[in-house]
């Protein structure tokens, strides 16, 4: 081959390694003995924004102008740090990572740099290559994934949650040291062993949870959730709850566990303590009507089963109010105490005492044969109550009168047998008092009061004899009145007006709640009207909403028609609706009361305490205020159990903005403790009882007139 002949292949060869470079896809950069730009390839050039023949990139100096490099860990690096500076100190340069800000452009991307120093015989350097790949995309990923790793670690400790992963394959078991933390143990003081979790399971509770784990592995749908004590370093039992998913092999089999425990022993003391509360009367101690419907219910299964008899007494203490009126309520509080600790003493310790509201008593016998009869308790019961009591330097006398109901004689379901024997305990009273009388089906006849009740509701419906009085809710920092909660009243010729305890329950069996709600709606909003002309701010007047009225198909609809078609503003209306009207049905509960609160409507949750709806539950309803179940405000006073389960309350209900009112108060030691725990409204006859609509105004101005004076 002659001379122009090898020059021309020559150069042919030169075009082709020159095309092969430019359409690399990484960066190349060909640079000179100095550190000068030789050439760069099409990528390198997209890469650093650079056009074909821009001056910049004559030498290193000029192109570090328009950059600063930052190391991995964020640390701007000198210019002898450069890649191709190193290269030409002869140091290695291999995946090494950069990323570049380019100040004359205003971008930020990352480049991973290798590169060879190229030296002649003598070991001359001749050129250098430096090859860049850009991943700015993978360093992106990369810190998103490290952030959102950060964040979701940030939200495990602050809910406090341990982590853990068991490989059901070998029984290799990770725990995080949050998990162990909750135990009470440092990291390195607790060895990721299973025994470590299946050893510390209450032994009241192994058994079922390991059956749960082992079905779960077997049919991993869903998540597992799992509640269990487990053993703390101090050797005492905490309630854990843990969740976890399983990580399945190809075949769907289970080959891991992922999951986290979340130490819940205080929500589970809390709602222990409320629910020892909800079951049990706060001042004797006693079961309430709650437990007592409870137990009842199991006892009449278990009787059917075995053919037994049973039976129930309903004890209503004669002379009490005036005992109560005399010598006032802590003395009467004192009388009921003792009054229970006596009918402990009359009966067996199978058998059931507890007190279902005022001064009356139910007794269940679990079991009466030949050696123990209903009859012989009763007179037990008469015996004991009718010796005199020795209270406060006081000695008091009162007597009890008795109803007797049998079952399965007189009835199989609670309610059946609690009617009969309130009708025989009324037929005792009528005879003469401090004695008992066995239930007859001619007692309906005789006692007909539901039916009388029935019709004088009809006729006040009819004839606008219906009441509604109205007890004060006081702020409890000013003083001032700031609402009242109204009450109906059915009037009695000659007596005291019915209260809603006898009457609602007719109402309902009737079918006239819906028509007894609605006008006790109407007349709310029509006082209202009549109380601003007359003066009178702007007060929330509050109206009691029983379960059955609640659960009627158009309750919402109507209420919000009434309220709409009376032109009072929503915000000074209010609706009260107790734990257990709520429970039946939470979701749909919910529902209506979003739609009522969305209205401008304000919702209490009454007689708070006593129900059995979990903290959880109320997180999630609309509601304004929490209403303290007054049975434990008047147990404040010296009642352990009563003070613990407010303060509990109290808190919870502020955490979740909730306004919380102390109802049913009637001693200043009340007052101060619910003042001291941050209880924000108040009500009861300390201030005083309902009154009707007139005579509230003129306590009304009474009270501002003395206030405005003071």
């Amino acid at each position: 081959m002659d001379a122009p002949e090898a020059d021309t292949a020559l150069h042919s060869s030169e075009e082709l390694l020159m095309r092969i470079i430019d359409n690399l896809a990484e960066g190349l950069i060909v640079f000179g003995p100095e550190g000068q730009s030789l050439h760069w390839n099409r990528r390198a050039l997209a890469m650093h924004g650079y056009a074909q023949h821009d001056e910049k990139m004559a030498n290193l100096a000029k192109i570090s102008e328009d950059y600063v490099l930052l190391s991995p860990e964020g640390q701007a690096l000198p210019m002898e740090q450069w890649p191709i500076q190193r290269l030409l100190r002869g140091e290695p340069v291999d995946d090494v990572e950069i990323s570049l800000i380019n100040t004359r452009q205003h971008w930020t991307r990352s480049f991973s740099y290798g590169g060879v120093l190229l030296r002649d015989a003598e070991g001359k350097p001749q050129f250098g290559l430096l090859t860049i790949r850009d991943i700015t995309e993978r360093k992106q990923a990369e810190k998103a994934r490290t952030e959102a790793e950060q964040r979701l670690q940030l939200a495990v400790d602050i809910a406090h949650l341990g982590a853990w992963e068991w490989s059901v394959l070998d029984n290799s078991v990770y725990y995080s040291a949050q998990w162990k933390k909750l135990l009470g143990f440092e990291e390195a003081d607790l060895p990721d062993k299973l025994d470590e979790w299946s050893n510390r399971l209450h032994p009241a509770d192994r058994e079922r949870v390991l059956n749960e784990v082992r079905t779960f592995v077997q049919h991993p749908v869903g998540t597992l959730k799992l509640e269990y004590r487990m053993r703390h370093r101090d050797e005492l039992h905490r309630w854990m709850v843990a969740q976890a998913i399983a990580s399945l092999d190809e075949q769907g089999h289970t080959v891991k566990l992922i999951g986290t425990m979340l130490d819940v022993t205080e929500q589970k003391q809390i709602e222990q303590r409320l629910l020892e509360v909800a079951q049990h009367d706060p001042l004797t101690g006693l079961p309430n009507r709650a437990l007592i419907f409870d137990y009842a219910s199991h006892l009449l299964a278990a009787a059917q089963r075995k053919h037994s008899r049973g039976a129930l007494l309903f004890i209503d203490l004669d002379r009490f109010k005036p005992v109560n009126d005399l010598y006032g309520h802590e003395i009467g509080d004192s009388l009921l105490k003792e009054v229970g600790a006596r009918l402990t003493a009359c009966v067996r310790h199978e058998d059931l005492i507890g007190r279902i509201g005022g001064d009356e008593f139910v007794i269940v016998l679990s079991d009466i044969g030949k050696d123990f009869s209903a009859l012989t308790a009763a007179q037990h019961v008469i015996d004991s109550l009718s010796r005199p009591f020795q209270i406060g330097g006081f000695d008091l006398s009162i007597s009890a009168s008795v109803g007797i109901s049998f079952f399965p004689r007189h009835g199989i379901n609670v309610d059946t047998l609690l009617h009969a024997a309130d009708l025989a305990m009324y037929q005792a009273k009528e005879a003469g008092r401090g004695g008992y009388v066995v239930y007859t089906s001619e007692l309906c006849n005789r006692l007909d009061t539901s039916a009388s009740i029935e019709a004088r509701l009809k006729d006040g419906l009819q004839n606008q004899r219906l009441q509604l009085h109205y007890q004060p809710v006081l702020n409890m920092e000013t003083g001032k009145m700031i609402g009242a909660e109204a009450l109906l009243r059915l009037p009695a010729d000659g007596h005291e007006p019915i209260g809603p305890d006898r009457f609602i329950p007719i109402a309902e069996s009737a079918g006239m709640i819906a028509e007894l709600g609605d006008w006790v709606t109407r007349e709310v909003c029509r006082q209202h009207r009549e109380w601003r002309a007359l003066g009178l701010p702007p007060l929330i007047i509050a109206m009691n909403v029983s379960s059955l009225q609640f659960r009627q198909r158009g309750f919402v609809a109507r209420l919000l028609a009434i309220v709409e078609q009376s032109q009072i503003e929503p915000g000074c209306f209010q609706i009260e609706v107790t734990e257990s009207t709520v429970m039946e049905g939470i979701d749909e509960a919910i529902g209506m009361l979003t739609e009522i609160h969305a209205a401008g409507i304000y919702i209490a949750l009454d007689d708070f305490g006593t129900g059995y709806s979990s903290l959880s539950d109320l997180s999630h309803m609309p509601l304004d205020k929490l209403k303290l179940d007054p049975s434990i405000v008047q147990g404040l006073t010296d009642d352990r159990s009563s003070q613990a389960i407010t303060e509990a309350i109290i808190a919870f209900g502020h955490t979740l903005n909730l306004e919380i009112v102390g109802e049913g108060i009637e001693s200043e030691q009340s007052l101060n403790y619910l003042r001291l725990h941050g209880c924000q409204e108040v009500q009861g006859n300390l201030f005083s009882g309902a009154m009707p609509a007139m005579e509230f105004v003129d306590w009304y101005r009474k009270k501002e007139h003395a206030q405005w004076h003071a």
